[in-house]
């Protein structure tokens, strides 16, 4: 069972129920991480939702205050290594991988996510 609920969604997006039910399946196997990475829900529902369905969910999520938008910084690997940052301004220039290696932060190593609310 998911940490949240999209019920808001189904309440105040009708046009948005089946999208909202496949987010729900999706949550259930990858909410324990608190939060939503946006490169795997594309990867992972795009074959059943459209580009479209999929933008409109996420809006819906952070407009309905489901999760609201943070910031990571990935490695070269895409492995996660950083905290969640509230805003791009505040992702630093530099950081470490997860070798503890330094290296400069590019836009390529920002991803986008969605922090969910409890």
């Amino acid at each position: 069972m998911s940490l949240v609920s999209l019920q808001p969604i189904r309440d105040h997006r009708p046009d948005l129920r089946d999208a909202a039910n496949r987010f729900d399946d999706w949550l259930d196997l990858h909410a324990q991480s608190g939060f939503i990475d946006t490169r795997k829900v594309v990867r992972d529902l795009s074959g059943d939702l459209t580009s479209s369905e999929i933008i409109e969910t996420l809006n819906a999520i952070r407009n309905l205050e489901i999760a609201k938008v943070g910031y990571r910084i990935v490695d070269n690997s895409g492995t996660f290594v950083s905290p969640i940052f509230p805003s791009v301004d505040d992702v630093p220039p530099v950081a470490f991988d997860a070798y503890g290696d330094e290296f400069s932060v590019e836009r390529k190593h920002i991803v986008q996510i969605y922090e969910l609310c409890k």
